[in-house]
């Protein structure tokens, strides 16, 4: 064999090696490298809250009122699909069952054993086939729920709404985490929370592996 041909053969197989192990590479890590993702942009293994279709873009940056930002995502559904618990954990905080729904709406905050807090914001307030603000809690939250009640992963939680301070934008889930131990000097700024850390890239990466509600759990 020509040593010229030999040589080039030698480094087709090397390309061909590097090029299956970027492919690879990028089936594991899916867009923008998310398996490198770290700090508030980390990529937690969780699933997908709400069951049907979604629609939903990154809006973490994005600027709200009093010098805040959003530093949530906002899963937009139709008023009524099921929310589901990302992880399991505890109730630590569902507003509104013994007295009146707060200014910012029924939600559930579910603390997880690592210190991790998932936020469900907006759920329903309205009886079914309204807008009329009188469903009470029991249209928002899971039958039996309360506080110190422990869910687990893909459990019914509530239905998506438009309460509280949502009641003039479309129904959505507004989906929150935070975690105690981030440290993050890209969001140690005015106007940010350093623990939150922005759900967009965990919610995608549970879309790439399909673990919606009652598919993959709960099992």
């Amino acid at each position: 064999m020509p040593v010229v041909f030999s040589r080039w053969r030698a480094r087709g197989r090397a390309l061909f090696a590097a090029a299956v192990s970027v492919a690879l590479l990028t089936a594991v890590a899916g867009p923008a490298g998310a398996a490198h993702r770290v700090g508030y942009e980390q990529v937690i293994r969780l699933t997908f809250p709400v069951a049907g279709p979604t629609d939903y873009i990154d809006t973490y940056h994005a600027p709200r009122g009093g010098g805040r930002v959003h530093q949530a995502t906002d899963v937009m559904a139709k008023k009524g699909q099921k929310v589901h618990a990302a992880k399991r954990g505890t109730i630590c905080w569902i507003p509104g069952i013994d007295g009146p729904m707060p200014s910012y709406g029924y939600m559930i905050t579910v603390c997880a054993k690592n210190g991790r807090r998932y936020s469900y914001v907006h759920l329903n307030n309205d009886t079914p086939g309204t807008d009329d603000g009188k469903g009470g809690p029991e249209h928002a939250y899971a039958k039996g729920l309360e506080q110190g009640s422990e869910v687990v992963r893909g459990q019914l939680l509530g239905w998506v709404g438009d309460s509280g301070n949502a009641e003039a934008t479309a129904p959505h889930l507004h989906f929150e985490i935070e975690d105690p131990e981030l440290d993050d000097p890209r969001i140690q700024l005015d106007g940010y929370d350093p623990e939150r850390i922005n759900p967009y890239y965990s919610l995608r990466a549970a879309e790439r592996r399909g673990d919606y509600p009652g598919q993959l759990f709960p099992r």
